[in-house]
């Protein structure tokens, strides 16, 4: 059985990937806009 510890790190761990996930996409989706500036985590 998991502890209450390991799963909140695990769901942290998931949400850090999930975001970072977003961010590069997003910078892919706009790599043809001249005005938009990549972001970084």
């Amino acid at each position: 059985m998991w502890s209450s510890g390991a799963l909140s790190t695990a769901l942290s761990s998931l949400m850090a990937n999930q975001l970072a996930l977003s961010v590069a996409s997003n910078n892919i989706a706009n790599a043809g806009d001249p005005d938009y500036t990549r972001r970084r985590l």
